[in-house]
């Protein structure tokens, strides 16, 4: 069966289902006050985000690199990409055959890190200097 769209490969459909499994599993130990949360601007996420490590500590990490790169890990394949700032929204392309750009908002509670788009949490991480 040949997927269509960012998810062409049985590897990023295995990830996802793994991420989405993990997350509705483990959800309920995650700080549940969304108040709690800040949406960051182009410029917060610069201090903050870049040049350190988006990660659920298990199945995947983001490293935003400062000349542009992404160096992402996922299921332990190295996903290298570049990232760049779309008013307040970060924009990532992942190289891949049909490389696509998504653009999200990062929300940030201490340590805590989501990935959101329209209101909707795609996934949430913890940041970590290395």
């Amino acid at each position: 069966m040949r997927m269509l769209g960012p998810f062409s490969n049985a590897a990023d459909v295995y990830f996802l289902t793994a991420l989405t499994a993990f997350y509705f599993l483990l959800g309920s130990t995650r700080t549940n006050a969304s108040e709690a949360f800040k949406r960051l601007t182009a410029s917060e996420i610069q201090a903050r985000i870049i040049g350190r490590v988006v990660t659920d500590e298990s199945h995947w990490s983001d490293r935003f690199e400062s000349n542009g790169t992404l160096n992402a890990m996922e299921l332990g394949w190295r996903k290298l990409g570049s990232w760049k700032f779309q008013g307040n929204e970060m924009c990532v392309t992942r190289k891949a055959r049909k490389p696509v750009e998504e653009c999200f908002e990062i929300w940030q509670s201490q340590d805590q890190i989501e990935y959101r788009r329209d209101g909707i949490t795609l996934t949430w991480g913890v940041l970590r200097k290395e």
